[in-house]
């Protein structure tokens, strides 16, 4: 019996990692997990369409907890896949474009995104989740 040929292909490494609350902005409704797959999924066509670009994105649910915050949220991450190979200015433009598009769609006040070399923050109020227990200095 012949052994079938694997191949294998190589990339530099390249990640971005975008968290975001599964609450709607600061009420008590939550996104599900299949809502939120669904926003992602709309928001990878409308990337592809603008773009041209395909962004394979992995969904791990986890929590924030920051002093006093306790919220269900999403990890959703990005690489570099080795079959659709992009430039990796090319693959921030689109994350950041994505991130961009989904705090609109999520309804969300703020989400992080973590590149390899940056973390970037996109908000669109300084309001500050009032279950967080901190005190303001301004």
């Amino acid at each position: 019996m012949e052994k079938e040929l694997i191949k294998a292909t190589s990339v530099s490494t390249w990640k971005a990692a975008i968290t975001m609350g599964c609450q709607i902005g600061y009420s008590n409704k939550q996104h599900s997990i299949k809502q939120i797959h669904q926003i992602i999924t709309a928001i990878q066509l409308e990337i592809d369409k603008l773009l041209n670009i395909k962004l394979s994105a992995k969904v791990t649910p986890c929590s924030i907890v920051f002093m006093g915050q306790e919220e269900s949220s999403v990890s959703i991450e990005f690489i570099q896949y080795p079959k659709f190979q992009y430039a990796v200015n090319d693959l921030e433009k689109a994350v950041k474009q994505f991130a961009e598009k989904l705090i609109i769609e999520a309804q969300q006040n703020r989400i992080v995104i973590v590149f390899t070399d940056k973390t970037v923050m996109m908000e669109i109020t300084d309001q500050i989740n009032p279950k967080i227990k901190i005190e303001c200095k301004k």
